[in-house]
């Protein structure tokens, strides 16, 4: 604790035009997209610092790794009185440190695991500090601006809230926060709403680095990294597709130059991607693969991958020799007609195809299943348990298994009591089934996505 607060003290000590709080609701590396932001201000004149409020709450109350990574609506809703409780110095100090610092711009990301635990901690600090500004950004944003309570509990004047990117809402804010310049934003249900403002071209944006990141509070020395923004794909559950209008990406070039500063100057070298796939461009990632190769690095990544059938067992072997040692694959199902309606854009016996291009590669993967989407019908779900079952010797792992959840106001329709009971029923049939034909999965990620929405929504 004294180590969080002369962080504190240090960051008061300092000029910057703007602060974050809070990252996502996850401890294993440091915020990406509070990096991207930090990067980008600078280059734009303004200097910020990151304090991630939620890695410093997992430092104090020692809570296991799963506890962070599985819903626990109980445990989200009091994190932050049970710090206050606990640690009431440390939470003094972290008001202490936003309030008489000279930021004029405070924001804040928001995930739904650390809406409670932000806005608990923004109550606390507006008392304080009504001649700051407040912006809110993130996918919980975008995801709750079109209710009809769309953030009731923040009702303080001089707040904006940012859908979508935030790199250029952010310099507008702090132009008129700073310099007195216009801004144009739309009132929406009586907040101040920034919209769609996107980078055209990722190479614009520059280099983001670890700086004031205190490393020791994540649980793995892995770097995050991000080669594009958006999706190829329109899946119907996905709402990511929904917090960008079109996939762009950062060049191979650039990527390599990411990749090599974070190399050379932390000396790490495991990635991971986060991108929502990393093969959304097939002539790009065969660049990449063999930039990485050619400047022989000697690194290992990670990333999430789309079903392709177009893809061959070339481009696989050369992402094994790049470096990859791990692929994240959403299967979802294995009925082609709940495919169909999930716009999935591949069939089983492509999936299946897939798979086998990939242990002939000898690349490791692992997939994730979601149970009980709408309409899915007792045979839908069996075709699954028959795929899992028949092609067990060419998955190696079973990642994540959740039952469906809406997540957007756009996936508006409600599920009853009876649909999510019968999804929760299946994935339970699907676990008896990992464990009777001895299938590797992720205990920790079995129904951990279960969300405040859904259950709202039942």
């Amino acid at each position: 604790m004294n180590n969080a607060i002369a962080s504190f003290e240090k960051i008061h000590s300092e000029a910057h035009a703007i602060l974050f709080l809070f990252g996502p609701h996850w401890t294993k590396v440091p915020p990406l997209n509070l990096l991207f932001l930090r990067a980008f201000l600078s280059q734009q004149g303004f200097k910020a610092a990151i304090i991630d409020a939620n890695a410093l709450f997992a430092r104090l109350l020692g809570a296991p790794p799963k506890q962070w990574l599985s819903h626990n609506k109980d445990f989200e809703q009091s994190l932050f009185s049970q710090v206050r409780c606990r640690f009431p110095r440390f939470i003094d100090s972290l008001i202490a440190a936003v309030k008489n610092h000279n930021a004029k711009v405070i924001g804040f990301s928001l995930f739904s695991r650390n809406r409670r635990a932000t806005f608990d901690f923004v109550t606390a600090l507006n008392s304080y500090t009504q001649e700051k500004t407040f912006v809110f950004g993130g996918p919980e944003v975008a995801f709750e601006y079109a209710r009809k309570d769309f953030f009731k509990e923040i009702s303080f004047k001089n707040s904006f809230f940012v859908l979508g990117e935030g790199e250029l809402p952010l310099s507008d804010i702090c132009n008129t926060a700073y310099h007195n310049l216009p801004l144009s934003c739309q009132t929406h249900k009586g907040k101040q709403l920034i919209k769609d403002r996107q980078i055209q071209c990722l190479d614009s944006l520059p280099l983001f680095d670890f700086e004031g990141i205190d490393r020791t509070l994540y649980s793995s020395n892995v770097a995050p990294l991000f080669s594009s923004r958006g999706c190829i794909r329109r899946c119907a559950f996905c709402s990511e597709w929904g917090l960008f209008r079109y996939f762009r990406q950062h060049s191979p070039a650039s990527m390599l130059k990411q990749i090599k500063l974070i190399q050379q100057r932390y000396g790490i070298c495991i990635f991971s991607f986060h991108d929502s796939l990393i093969n959304g461009n097939l002539a790009w990632l065969k660049t990449f693969c063999e930039l990485l190769i050619k400047e022989n690095l000697c690194i290992q990544w990670e990333a999430q991958c789309a079903i392709r059938p177009e893809m061959e067992t070339s481009l696989f072997k050369k992402m094994k020799a790049a470096g990859c040692y791990n692929l994240f694959i959403g299967l979802e199902s294995a009925s082609d007609s709940v495919l169909s309606r999930m716009k999935k854009g591949y069939t089983s016996a492509d999936a299946e195809d897939f798979f086998k291009k990939l242990t002939a590669s000898g690349l490791h993967f692992e997939v994730s299943l979601i149970t009980g989407f709408p309409q899915e019908t007792e045979k839908d779900f069996r075709q699954t348990l028959c795929f899992i079952k028949n092609n067990k010797a060419i998955i190696p792992k079973i990642a994540q298994i959740n039952p469906f959840a809406r997540y957007s106001p756009a996936q508006a329709n409600k599920q009853s009591p009876q649909q999510h009971a019968r999804a929760r029923k299946r994935l339970a049939s699907l676990v008896a089934l990992c464990e009777k034909e001895h299938i590797k999965f992720t205990r920790a990620f079995i129904n951990n996505l279960t969300t405040s929405h859904e259950d709202t929504n039942n």
